[in-house]
């Protein structure tokens, strides 16, 4: 299972890693990393097999993708985040190592929030589904 999960992270970074104008980190942006960054995450997934169609298993995964911002105002996020990192993933045909890419799409937003250090949060969950091949 662990497999899959880093196959998609690697192809969401490949998606947008050189695409935006800002640095993008899985999980969490580095100690004194400078924003505005994008960040991205595994919130949730399930992993069925399936036998008899000549793959191994299919595997639905949800991720965060947002961009973080430490303006006073969330506008930067939001901007950064509609202008050019939601349209590089919604639909995208992300390549998948070993696995053959069913969609990735935005499932919900994610309201703008501002955390506790002053930095807002403005991005969306994002489904993917890949099935493995064999």
């Amino acid at each position: 299972m662990a497999n899959e999960f880093s196959a998609i992270g690697s192809a969401i970074y490949a998606r947008i890693g050189t695409a935006v104008s800002v640095s993008v980190y899985q999980n969490q942006a580095p100690q004194g990393g400078t924003p505005p960054y994008c960040i991205y995450q595994q919130q949730a997934a399930t992993e069925e097999y399936v036998f008899g169609n000549g793959s191994n298993s299919m595997v639905d995964a949800d991720y965060v993708v947002k961009v973080v911002s430490n303006r006073h105002w969330p506008t930067e996020a939001m901007q950064i985040y509609d202008g050019s990192v939601h349209p590089r993933i919604q639909a995208a045909p992300l390549s998948v190592a070993g696995h053959a890419l069913m969609f990735c799409v935005r499932v919900r937003l994610i309201p703008p929030y501002q955390d506790s250090d002053m930095f807002w949060h403005v991005g969306g969950m994002y489904r993917i589904t890949v099935q493995g091949t064999a």
